[in-house]
This record gives structure tokens, sequence and C-alpha cells, in this order.
């Protein structure tokens, strides 16, 4: 797996500090809202940034669903949908340029994102007829539980020219944690009822490191 990173540094003109906030807040029929907050030094060769965000969303949806087919038996499938869910993250990130001269820059950056447990679910009533009579009712809630999980990823690099020797440097570190338990019970009136559970887990690790030399045709080192 290749998952190298390449910086480029593009020098940002003037000095000083700055800060940047946004906030969000949306309404429907629950409440979801989004703030994040940026902060910005540069001096010199020297850019040091800060950037933190935070963010909830509670989604809700109720929709009905009327399917007919057609064959040697007309079946009509009509669904009835509630859902639900909700959850929450916060990401921050933090790094710094420096620009030592034209010919040497060099960086890193830190990332990472925490999901807070999430909870999220359904509950469908389903409805089916053959050529107009009552054949099935089946009834089925499922419920979905996020684990909190944890994203970190970390990028460093060297951009450099040693008289004729171009250098391009660049390392990653990703850690990925993450997990989910699920179940679903349904209830048919004339079919088998089944419980089903379900449990996800990831815990990744991912490290690469790149180097590029580049030396011009003809020319001395």
């Amino acid at each position: 797996m290749k998952a190298v990173l390449k910086i480029r540094l593009i020098r940002r003109k003037g000095d000083g500090f700055s800060v940047n906030a946004t906030s969000q807040l949306s309404q429907t029929h629950r409440t979801s809202h989004y703030q994040q907050l940026n902060l910005n030094y540069r001096h010199g060769g020297l850019d040091i940034f800060t950037r933190l965000s935070f963010q909830q969303w509670k989604d809700w949806q109720q929709q009905e669903n009327n399917q007919t087919i057609k064959a040697d038996t007309v079946w009509n499938i009509r669904n009835r949908l509630h859902l639900e869910s909700d959850g929450g993250s916060t990401y921050s990130a933090s790094g710094f340029n420096y620009e030592l001269n034209e010919n040497h820059s060099f960086g890193a950056q830190y990332s990472g994102t925490f999901s807070m447990e999430g909870n999220g679910g359904w509950v469908s009533d389903m409805d089916i007829t053959a050529n107009g009579t009552a054949d099935d009712h089946i009834h089925n809630v499922f419920t979905e539980t996020a684990n909190p999980a944890r994203y970190h990823s970390v990028n460093t690099y060297y951009l450099g020219k040693v008289r004729n020797l171009g250098i391009d440097m660049n390392f990653d570190y990703i850690k990925n944690k993450s997990g989910k338990e699920q179940e679903s019970v349904e209830d048919s009136q004339i079919g088998n009822d089944r419980i089903v559970n379900t449990r996800y887990e990831a815990d990744n690790d991912l490290y690469a490191f790149k180097l590029t030399l580049s030396h011009p045709a003809g020319t001395e080192l």
C-alpha cells in the first residue's frame, strides 16, 4: 500500500498572527451544529498553524415506499420506515513549515479525529400482498452503535537542493482504530423470526517513506 503525501511549500506573503472562527447551526427535525477555529502565525520563513473543529449531528427521517412487481403473481410491497441517528467528532491539526532559504525547506503536521460514540437505526414495517390478498407482515428493528473512534496522521517532509542534487523526502504514519455493533430483529407473521448480531472492529497502522533524488544530466554533483 502506498500512501505518501507529497507536500510543496508555498510561501505566503506577510508576517503576523491570524485567527478565523466559523460556527454553523442547522435545524430540521433535530438540531446539528459545527464549529471551527483556525490559528496561524507567520514570521520570515516560519509558518505555524493550528485548526480545531467540533461537530455534532442528529438525523431524523421518515419515509414510505410502495413497490409493485408484476409476474405470474402481482406482488405489492408497502414499507414504512423511520430512521434516527446521532454522533459527533472532534478534529485537530497542527504543524509548521519552515523555509530556511531558497534551497532548503521542511515541515511537519499532525492531525487527529476523535469520534464520540454514535447511535442509530431504524424501525421498519413491511406489508406484502399477493394479487390483492394479504400475504405477510414483517416488522424489523435495526440498531447500530459506533464505538469511539481514533484516527491519527503524522507527516514530515524535506525539500531541498545541494549543489545540483535535488532532494524530496516524505514520511507518513497513520493510525486508525474504530468499531461498531449492529443488531437486526425481524418478526414475520408467516416466515421465520430472525435475530442477527454483527460486530466490526478495525485497528490499522501504516508507515510510508519516500525519497526522490534528482540530478540534471551532463552536470557534476
